[in-house]
């Protein structure tokens, strides 16, 4: 599904969901989750185990990385944390610091 309309709150994403707009909140995806970003996420965005993630856009908090597969392209004011999974990082992404744990 696609979102156009701003949200004003914490998203879950459970199946394929591409967002172009504001997520004034959280963005969890969880296992089975496809996320594509062309928009911002005002908070923090994190992967979980055999989650998917395209991040085009912008990011104002961190990103984490609990077992998916993440793509980032765009970019990230806050930290980039790997806990667990693949994350790569194009390299005309825009991000901050780099953590691998």
């Amino acid at each position: 599904t696609m979102s156009k309309q701003m949200i004003n709150k914490d998203l879950v994403v459970l199946d394929k969901r591409l967002v172009s707009t504001m997520i004034n909140g959280n963005v969890t995806i969880k296992q089975g989750g496809n996320f594509i970003l062309d928009g911002m996420v005002n908070k923090d965005v994190t992967l979980e185990y055999e989650a998917i993630a395209k991040l085009y856009g912008t990011i104002k908090g961190n990103v984490i990385n609990n077992g998916g597969e993440l793509q980032i392209f765009g970019k990230v004011h806050g930290d980039i944390i790997t806990n667990n999974g693949n994350t790569a990082i194009h390299p005309d992404a825009k991000v901050g610091n780099v953590i691998e744990n």
